[in-house]
């Protein structure tokens, strides 16, 4: 074929955009044809071959786009363009230790582009490389400052590690470009409920902002609700949700949607993830109707609400991956709560409700929330213990001779202040150890910036074991090896303090100024076990020394711990389920008796 590159190109486009639509029609015979016989006219050029590789991925034909992407490398092994597409398709389909060796040579070959410093730190923070992907996003700034997504996903990183004012500057940065992008508002949101000195105050700040630039927008498209204002019939609750399946949103609903009053409620599921496995199939024959969502933009979802006729419609996500809160931003529903599945305000003033109890929103807190607060009696959720679970193990110090101390949260929640603590308490207890387990510690680049942090805090990183999650039938199995389960602040654990309970063990925690920094002190003051609860750093310190100190109460909270959550409101699924109902109840009477809304 003897063309100049810009009719070569244009050519190429035509036939692939040709094989596109055959393949698109079933007509994949056709399709290879044509794919074949480009490769025999153009198959000595490297961008063409390229430009195949591309059409051969988008159809979801990774083997033989595979083939042309090491085809085009092989005919232009220093093209950076080449080495940047064909490193980023390896990443995608899962071979990152050579797209992370091309990406890097693209980056080394034109050190200039920001885009190829954006897909390498991409790439290493996929693999388990978070400093390294930091260095490669801040590249990316350095050379374009105006790259939103490289300062969002630099945040990311650095909120990954724990360094959440770090975080904080780079999603600002991000916002003050773009101050209307929704999804950047959610990671800054979410990561500051991490950062410390956090507290309902400063959140509720932020979230204010978050009402101005984004929610402001979407109540002009607000419309009248047609829904009968019938105080006493049947109501359709809608639940939304990215996290109904194996996730602690998933774990918490399944003791509340089989127990919701089939002759008072009927329940509507909107799913907004496409994957689903077993817990979701539970969950989705506990329901009426079950809707998988994440196909619809803002505009359809909220449609299909309205034309659902939903009562009360229920936000699980908040500011977290995948949440719907721009739909909730238009008001399909006549009444819209937040519960569960986010630690605070949203700060959409289109969210009428925030369903929390007394411990999570002390009394006198309710201004620092844009949402109106209803306290259920007992806990703000009920628990389901997992049917796997192994029996509480005796307490391990008996056999060790040393005390384990144990953290198997999240460890962005483990703030410095939390790390000197600690060191603080194994510097008083001779001997003992502290593991600490999570997703988190994949890879030795990622244990070494924790074990790095503990070492700038003067503890001995000997007698600390950093460790990767498990499957949750040995995770479970796993607090047979640990004494005292220490709580992080100022964010406390959420299903981890529960699941740490269930299996017998103890958790120390500081109550935190904030709603995601008392979780542990709602669930230990819902069973009774408020000795557990420290109002400072001094009075957690003296709890967990002393408890280590003390075999006896190990062993009693081994014997009883189980069987006080069993008894508790925690595990009370129907009557948590009557508490919930009778808001809802009264929410909706209370709109029916408003003349307009």
């Amino acid at each position: 074929m003897n063309n100049t590159p810009a009719k070569l190109h244009k050519i190429v486009e035509a036939r692939l955009a040709q094989a596109k639509r055959l393949h698109a029609g079933g007509r994949l015979g056709e399709a290879e044809a044509l794919f074949s016989q480009l490769m025999k006219e153009v198959g000595g050029d490297a961008l063409a071959v390229l430009e195949m590789a591309g059409a051969a991925a988008e159809m979801g034909e990774a083997e033989a786009a595979l083939a042309l992407y090491r085809k085009a490398h092989a005919l232009a092994p220093d093209a950076p363009l080449i080495l940047g597409h064909f490193g980023t398709f390896l990443a995608r389909i899962g071979q990152s230790g050579e797209a992370i060796a091309l990406l890097k040579k693209a980056v080394l070959l034109s050190p200039t582009n920001a885009q190829l410093a954006y897909n390498l730190g991409k790439v290493l923070a996929e693999s388990g490389s978070p400093q390294q992907a930091i260095e490669a996003y801040r590249q990316a700034v350095r050379l374009d400052p105006k790259f939103t997504w490289a300062l969002v996903n630099l945040g990311n990183s650095l909120a990954d590690i724990g360094l959440h004012d770090e975080a904080a500057l780079a999603y600002r940065q991000a916002l003050d470009l773009e101050p209307g992008n929704a999804g950047f508002w959610n990671n800054y949101l979410l990561s500051s409920q991490y950062a410390e000195g956090v507290s309902a105050a400063s959140i509720f700040a932020l979230s204010q902002d978050f009402e101005t630039h984004v929610g402001a927008s979407l109540s002009k498209r607000w419309k009248p609700h047609g829904n009968s204002r019938d105080p006493e019939r049947c109501l359709r609750i809608g639940y939304v949700s990215p996290d109904l399946k194996r996730h602690p949103v998933g774990y918490f609903l399944s003791g509340v949607l089989p127990n919701h009053d089939p002759d008072l409620f009927k329940i509507h599921v909107y799913s907004n993830h496409p994957k689903e496995d077993d817990l979701s199939a539970q969950l989705k024959g506990a329901v009426g109707s079950w809707t998988t969502v994440s196909g619809l933009d803002d505009k359809a979802l909220a449609q299909r609400i309205r034309e659902d006729g939903i009562d009360i419609l229920i936000d699980l996500a908040g500011h977290t991956a995948n949440n719907r809160l721009t739909v909730f931003g238009r008001k399909p529903a006549p009444v819209q709560v937040a519960w569960c599945g986010y630690v605070g305000t949203t700060g959409l003033r289109a969210m009428d409700v925030l369903i929390a109890d007394r411990h999570h929103i002390p009394p006198g807190e309710d201004s620092f929330y844009v949402e109106r607060v209803i306290r259920l009696p007992d806990s703000w959720l009920c628990y389901t213990p997992p049917a796997a679970a192994p029996p509480v193990a005796p307490v391990p110090a008996l056999a060790k001779g040393h005390v384990t101390f144990g953290c198997f949260n999240n460890p962005a929640k483990i703030s410095k202040a939390s790390i000197r603590l600690w060191q603080r308490i194994l510097d008083k207890v001779p001997g003992a150890r502290l593991c600490i387990r999570a997703a988190f510690f994949r890879t030795e680049e990622q244990i070494a910036i924790y074990r790095q942090r503990f070492s700038e805090a003067g503890a001995d990183v000997a007698r600390i074991d950093f460790m990767p999650a498990l499957a949750q039938d040995k995770l479970l199995e796993a607090y047979g090896e640990i004494d005292i389960a220490l709580d992080p602040f100022p964010y406390s654990g959420g299903i981890t303090t529960l699941e740490a309970l269930w299996m017998g063990v103890p958790v120390i925690t500081k109550t935190g100024a904030s709603f995601p920094g008392r979780h542990s002190t709602s669930f230990l003051s819902t069973i009774g076990r408020q000795e557990l609860i420290a109002d400072s750093e001094e009075a957690y310190l003296e709890k967990a020394v002393a408890l280590a100190k003390d075999k006896e109460r190990l062993s009693s909270y081994r014997a009883h711990l189980r069987s006080q959550l069993s008894t508790s409101p925690l595990l009370d699924h129907k009557g948590f389920v009557a508490h919930l109902e009778q808001a809802l109840q009264g929410l909706w009477r209370e709109y029916c008796s408003t003349t307009s809304r």
